[in-house]
């Protein structure tokens, strides 16, 4: 690279990192879905916690499985009139960064493994589970942790990839599911499919036809 330009874009990085901050730059470059500017995630992924706000009535106890950095659950505080929420990740990093950017007095982070995790029981009326069942070694168990935590008629929605996997592209994911497979998990820990619907990637519209991901909404 010409002395010149390399100067150039050397100077360009540090005007970057000087205005927008070394952590938020870091991720909001390498992982949309964990920037600490809400406008920075993937829109794909905030309209699922749109869509999952619609149907939280007032009053709801929420819980929101692996949240991440907390942006999930800051759209349920401000978009639905639940009266809090447990957001819970197994990531330090990501929590640290939900308690900072995210926060919001209907909201309670907590460090915690999908896997090991045990949560309160009849504790919840809505539960959100986004991108992350494909992530774990136990899915059966922590589906059967969330399930005992939930009331009696108590709602729950979640996502994950409906493409085949490739390891190579989907480093951080375990395997992913088909519908039938999905459908026979929450089965097993005493939940009823009620709905199914689509999403494609990086598009604002979920639709009853095909998607990159699958969102399953079911009843305890």
């Amino acid at each position: 690279m010409n002395a010149d330009i390399l100067k150039v874009h050397i100077q360009y990085r540090m005007v970057i990192v000087s205005t927008v901050g070394v952590w938020n730059f870091m991720f909001a470059t390498r992982f949309k879905q964990e920037a600490t500017n809400l406008r920075m995630i993937e829109i794909s992924h905030k309209i699922r916690y749109q869509y999952a706000a619609t149907k939280i009535k007032t009053d709801d106890v929420v819980l929101d499985v692996c949240c991440g950095v907390g942006y999930g659950a800051f759209i349920l505080a401000n978009e639905s009139d639940c009266i809090s929420i447990d957001a819970f990740d197994a990531s330090y990093e990501s929590v640290s960064v939900g308690r900072e950017y995210y926060k919001h007095p209907k909201i309670s982070y907590h460090i915690a493994d999908a896997c090991t995790v045990n949560l309160p029981t009849n504790r919840y009326d809505f539960v959100t589970m986004f991108e992350a069942i494909e992530h774990l070694t136990m899915p059966l168990s922590s589906l059967s942790e969330v399930s005992i935590s939930m009331k009696e008629g108590a709602k729950m929605m979640i996502s994950t990839p409906c493409v085949e996997w490739d390891p190579e592209r989907f480093k951080t994911h375990v395997r992913h599911y088909t519908l039938d497979q999905m459908c026979e998990m929450l089965e097993d820990v005493g939940l009823t499919v009620n709905r199914v619907r689509y999403q494609k990637k990086n598009n604002v519209r979920i639709s009853n036809r095909g998607g990159d991901y699958m969102i399953i909404e079911a009843t305890k």
